[in-house]
């Protein structure tokens, strides 16, 4: 199978395509590498902003194989549990987790593919209701969601041109013929697919995962939407193409002033490609902020697991956070705290109550019993914040933090 192959930098025009949406940059420009810092080229957020795609206190539950309880209650899997996340305009929101913890099921509800246990979903701040038929129609032409494999989001039958005029003519029906030519065209320039006949006429097997990836992103962009639902898109590619198409969808983020959710297990990369980080942890949300706070000054042991977890060279030999157990069942999750059975800072009434928001400064919320306001949580907190300054630093962990 054939690489990836780009513009080779070739200069593009800035004006709007006839799709009427801004024409792509250069391929090879400066700006291809990742800024340090989320708010360089990510707008900050103002307070009064209000957000265009809203999850309010959304929860899945999803029936169990094996029937009943003891006692008559159905099993099920508690997917998603009580979740509030919030979408901005012109902004990379990133949803962190392992695998299991209910990130693309949560993108998946925010596109409405599965009906709500119980919450809601908001565009523009109206309740969204849409099930099936036009409704459903008019919500996805706004909130587009990008799948993980784009091998198998593709009809492999079919040839590119088939898939890319199917999605035009459903999101913009005016366009035919020649005019629906053109749009198509404009969709691959802008994804440097270039010359677009290049690929048009070819299956999906006859193309690179990193190619068929922009054109799972130009397919959405002929809706136009408002806001790009971005599960995994990078995971299933060689590394060499990853910075590429995050690249692509920051660029377009921008440009367009869409708001843009990022499913990724990477912490790492949310650190450089969001604005704001959500962690999540068997289907709940455990901590919320700018990427810088979270990544930087991680509070719940759960995020600080996921940052000790990644390769850091400057860790050199230290010690990590411990992790003591297991994921857990979410047929019968853990009462209080899900994350308790597995922290080493856990404390008795982590393991019945189930822990509120704490605000930490700014934006920054954990819902961690240890930053509770009393002695035996400031207690715990400092044995916390002395083993992740210890990792920090190189310096042997405590026993509580030492890995086995």
């Amino acid at each position: 199978m054939s690489g990836e192959k780009t513009s080779g930098g070739q200069a593009r025009p800035t004006s709007s395509g006839p799709s009427g949406r801004p024409a792509d940059r250069p391929a090879g420009r400066p700006g291809d590498q990742l800024s340090d810092r989320p708010g360089d080229r990510l707008s900050d957020r103002p307070s009064e902003v209000e957000p265009v795609l809203e999850a309010v206190d959304v929860t899945k539950h999803f029936p169990a194989r094996g029937g009943l309880r003891r006692g008559g209650s159905r099993r099920v899997v508690h997917a998603v549990e009580n979740v509030s996340l919030r979408l901005y305009a012109g902004r990379i929101t990133a949803l962190v987790g392992e695998s299991g913890s209910g990130k693309s099921t949560l993108a998946r509800l925010l596109a409405q593919l599965h009906p709500l246990t119980s919450g809601e979903v908001r565009l523009h701040g109206e309740p969204v209701v849409a099930p099936r038929g036009r409704a459903f129609r008019e919500y996805v032409s706004k909130v587009q969601l990008i799948l993980q494999d784009p091998f198998s989001s593709f009809n492999p039958v079919s040839t590119i041109a088939g898939t890319l005029k199917r999605a035009v003519s459903i999101h913009q029906p005016e366009k035919r013929g020649k005019e629906q030519e053109a749009v198509i065209e404009d969709l691959l320039t802008q994804i440097n697919l270039m010359p677009p006949r290049q690929f048009t006429e070819k299956y999906p097997h006859e193309l690179s995962g990193g190619q068929l990836q922009r054109l799972s992103i130009a397919r959405a962009l002929a809706a136009g939407p408002e806001v790009f639902l971005a599960d995994e898109p990078v995971s299933s590619l060689d590394v060499s193409i990853r910075l590429g198409i995050l690249n692509l969808l920051r660029r377009l983020t921008e440009e367009r002033n869409v708001a843009m959710l990022y499913v990724t297990h990477d912490i790492a990369s949310a650190r450089y490609f969001a604005a704001d980080t959500a962690v999540m942890y068997a289907g709940e949300v455990v901590e919320t902020g700018p990427s810088e706070a979270v990544t930087q000054e991680a509070a719940h042991p759960y995020t600080q697991l996921l940052i000790a977890s990644a390769p850091d060279p400057s860790r050199g030999g230290a010690g990590r956070i411990r992790d003591i157990g297991q994921p857990p069942s979410l047929i019968d999750p853990p009462k209080g705290c899900r994350f308790h059975p597995r922290c080493p800072f856990a404390m008795e009434r982590c393991k019945t109550d189930v822990p509120p928001s704490f605000p930490l400064g700014g934006e920054h919320t954990t819902r961690c019993w240890l930053y509770a306001d009393d002695a035996e949580a400031r207690a715990r907190r400092a044995e916390n914040t002395k083993a992740v300054a210890d990792l920090t630093t190189g310096a042997p962990a405590p026993a509580e933090a030492n890995t086995q």
